[in-house]
């Protein structure tokens, strides 16, 4: 069940609960073939008692592939069958990124950008960290041993570099380390010339955005 803002819940007793559950549609292929398990439980979409209570305002979103299911929910042959499958750039930076820092936040800015609120970073970067082929792929990448190695100045100039004509707020730059610790970091790259700085914000040498208009 696709997770909603309280003011926006569904107000049929017993349906919160429902809230970000996970649920198996009977006889999908992949329970059929022992790829995953059933969840929360298993629902029956020819059941239309699921969708008859008065008032029911929730909403369902699918999840159409066993790359796209959570860890949690992969059988040993759903995890093995997911080797086979490809990652995307994205999802290969993402994946040696967190292998080299921990740091899933900083993992999800440098793998896909950061053009939303830190909270709302924060959330997507744990729910990229809790997908089954994201944790079968790091799993098998910490095996062999593949990393990426970045210092705390290779975080702020590609987080910076990701961020294309912004002016780039202590609240996000915070998301990669604490602010004592890269504070220094950022002095030595406004000194070298490598990033911009303007008030109590930095930006991209590079794009040199419009100081005065320029939002973050």
């Amino acid at each position: 069940m696709q997770e909603w803002a309280d003011e926006m819940c569904c107000q049929v007793p017993g349906h919160k609960e429902r809230d970000g559950k996970l649920y198996a549609i009977k006889g999908n292929w992949a329970l059929q073939k022992g790829l995953m398990t059933e969840g929360t439980g298993v629902v029956d979409l020819d059941d239309k008692s699921l969708f008859e209570d008065k008032g029911c305002i929730c909403c369902f979103r699918y999840k159409l592939g066993l790359r796209d299911l959570p860890y949690s929910m992969l059988t040993e042959k759903g995890k093995q069958t997911l080797l086979g499958s490809r990652l995307t750039d994205g999802q290969k930076k993402f994946c040696k990124v967190y292998l080299g820092t921990g740091n899933a936040v900083a993992a999800y800015i440098l793998a896909y950008g950061s053009g939303s609120e830190p909270d709302t970073i924060k959330r997507y970067a744990q729910e990229e960290l809790n997908i089954g082929l994201i944790q079968v792929w790091i799993e098998k990448m910490r095996r062999e041993g593949i990393r990426s190695e970045l210092s705390k100045r290779d975080l702020v100039v590609e987080f910076i570099k990701k961020n294309k004509a912004q002016l780039i707020e202590w609240k996000y730059l915070e998301l990669l380390e604490l602010r004592q610790e890269i504070e220094p970091v950022l002095d030595e790259l406004v000194a070298e010339n490598l990033i911009g700085h303007h008030g109590e914000r930095f930006y991209n040498i590079a794009i040199k955005p419009d100081t005065d208009n320029a939002c973050s």
